[in-house]
């Protein structure tokens, strides 16, 4: 059996048995040499394990055997004066011997064994034969790890022709994405992976896809571009390792997790030109990634860009393609349709008037109010179908493009109504900061609300403009908790002299009223 795990668990098991230990541990160094990527153990029960917590840090006499990269016997641990002490939930030990494992002229890791059963001490004879099969085993490590990267490069190709067999046979761009999140995390044997993409908003980032541990929780997040690791990584093309996510406040919605270590951000790239980013972590206590696991998330990735460029370009020839089909809707709908439904209306209005018997009349009365509805709606699906055509970028085209990046985080499209001169009347930071506002409302539907259906009304005239966001799920409670996205949406408000009611809908669920006086 060539895998490395396997094979430093059973040096670590001999060494214990040749020297009659009650306790053994191989520590591996990491790629710095200063300090501890995995400590494997025998002897100690799982209770224990996880009552002693994270892997030690190569502190005190662990350390001091680190730096000199010497073997040292200690009669007793707690008179030695290096040692740290031990952490709670750790067994009491008393003697103890180290070894260095080198593989050439690099220590690989460290044999430590502890609490001889035979004797009140290791000896000298002791200290020669784990040296000895200190040199014995590295040979075996250094095969099992020149093993174990043929074997995980070896697993890349399998992994991209998996992504190209999904392409051609016709999946979507979530099973694409999906398919790619997942291979990379097997392949570099992480928790979580997760794609991450530029929003319509040139400062914002977005959670696109992710899988594994706690991917709902991320699925639609959105961040700041500029300062964030995969705004640096799409900025440069450059691969970023992280040792650990919970503590750096660059990783956006991945720290926010808190229970995430190492990481590795590699771009995605066509022409030259990153258009997202790869993301692959490992929780908390599992070792950083090594360098040629970060070779083969950069390889994997690379490989996978030339299948989502051409996914990309698909898409954009199928778009073409049906753009004079849009056209010849939307005419159909403008000459017959609304013109059709304005007629019902305005006879409609005419046989109210005739009508005496109250009930009937506002019946007919609502039954106009709702033709009248219908009309708006029609008129903004029109808008979305001509908008592509025109090369619009204006409030309105920028609300239904949010709309349609959160149809598949909520299930369904939102269906957006706009009322008013809003493409003349809401421009610049006010509009940037609104389709801010809008994404997350429609983030936080998506992670809280599980609804079925939502509504999104943009309305202004010369005094204000007003964001409803209206969802049918499960409602707020009476004491809701105000979360970083009520405050993000409070922010962006108070800029502009607005503010933002979070509430009940006059239907149930939740209703978001964001709302920016105009002509300050």
């Amino acid at each position: 059996d060539l895998d490395l795990e396997a094979t430093l668990r059973r040096i670590t098991e001999a060494a214990v048995t040749l020297v009659d230990a009650r306790y053994g541990a191989l520590g591996v160094l990491d790629e710095s040499g200063n300090a501890l990527a995995e400590f494997i153990t025998v002897g100690v029960d799982e209770q224990t394990h996880r009552a002693i917590g994270a892997l030690p840090k190569g502190l005190g006499l662990l350390g001091a055997i680190i730096t000199d990269a010497a073997s040292r016997r200690v009669a007793d641990l707690t008179e030695d004066p290096d040692r740290a002490g031990f952490p709670p939930g750790h067994p009491p030990m008393q003697s103890f011997l180290g070894v260095p494992i080198r593989i050439g002229d690099r220590v690989f890791g460290n044999l430590y064994l502890t609490d001889k059963t035979s004797a009140e001490v290791f000896t000298d004879i002791d200290q020669e034969l784990v040296e000895g099969l200190a040199g014995a085993a590295a040979i075996a490590i250094e095969n099992a790890r020149l093993h174990t990267e043929t074997r995980r490069r070896q697993d890349t190709l399998v992994a991209f022709e998996g992504v190209a067999r999904t392409l051609l046979g016709g999946a979507d761009r979530d099973e694409l994405l999906g398919e790619v999140a997942r291979r990379a995390r097997d392949l570099a044997g992480a928790d979580l992976a997760a794609i991450v993409v530029p929003t319509g908003d040139r400062d914002e980032l977005r959670v696109e896809l992710a899988v594994g541990a706690g991917a709902d929780a991320l699925l639609a997040t959105t961040f700041a571009r500029g300062t964030s690791v995969s705004g640096h990584v799409l900025a440069t093309g450059d691969r970023v390792a992280v040792d650990d996510l919970a503590e750096d406040p660059r990783t956006g919605p991945f720290q926010a997790r808190g229970d995430l270590g190492a990481a590795v951000f590699v771009p995605f790239e066509a022409d030259d030109a990153p258009f997202g980013t790869l993301v692959v972590a490992r929780r908390r206590g599992r070792p950083r990634f090594a360098a040629f696991e970060r070779d083969i998330v950069s390889s994997f990735a690379g490989q996978v860009s030339l299948v989502l460029h051409h996914e990309r370009q698909r898409s954009r020839l199928r778009d073409l393609a049906i753009l004079e089909d849009r056209d010849r809707i939307a005419r159909d709908l403008h000459d017959t349709v609304i013109q059709g439904v304005f007629a019902t209306s305005l006879t409609l209005q005419g046989a109210a008037r005739l009508v005496d018997e109250p009930t009937a009349r506002a019946r007919l009365d609502d039954a106009v109010d709702r033709l009248d509805e219908i009309v708006r709606h029609i008129r903004t699906v029109i808008f979305g179908i001509e908008s592509p055509r025109r090369g619009d970028d204006g409030m309105r085209l920028r609300a239904l493009a949010v709309s349609q990046e959160a149809a598949r985080a909520l299930g369904a499209e939102p269906r957006v109504t706009f009322e008013g001169a809003v493409d003349t009347l809401v421009v610049d930071a006010l509009a940037d900061d609104l389709v801010a506002a809008l994404r997350e409302a429609l983030s936080n539907v998506a992670r809280h609300a599980r609804a079925s259906t939502t509504d999104v009304t943009v309305s202004a005239d010369e005094t204000a403009v007003v964001l409803v966001v209206r969802d049918d799920g499960v409602g707020i409670g009476p004491h809701p908790r105000r979360g970083q996205g009520t405050r993000n949406l409070e922010e962006r408000a108070a800029r502009h002299g607005g503010t933002v009611e979070v509430g009940p809908g006059p239907a149930g669920g939740t209703q978001v009223t964001w709302r920016a006086p105009l002509g300050r």
